[in-house]
């Protein structure tokens, strides 16, 4: 469908593409500060994650197999607010 609409479908494609791609890396940004020596930005970054929603679950997935014990905890409380929200 995008290939019959020429350079409209291939600019569409390329914005959706880069929507996808920050959004990936905030993702990424919220689950690293979920190991974060301050207290303030931890919170900050689980309420960003559960404020994600479905979008999140992938991250979180991989984030509860942290090395880091406060990334794993924080995370799988994180996926146990969205889960009670019926996210998944």
């Amino acid at each position: 469908v995008l290939a019959s609409a020429g350079d409209a479908g291939a600019k569409q494609l390329g914005e959706m593409l880069r929507e996808t791609i920050a959004n990936d890396q905030k993702l990424k940004g919220y689950v690293a500060d979920l190991g974060s020596e301050t207290f303030a930005v931890r919170e900050a970054a689980s309420r960003e994650l559960v404020a994600q929603g479905a979008r999140a679950l992938p991250a979180l997935k991989r984030a509860v197999e942290s090395a880091d014990p406060e990334v794993r905890t924080r995370a799988g409380a994180v996926l146990g607010r969205l889960g009670a929200k019926g996210v998944y």
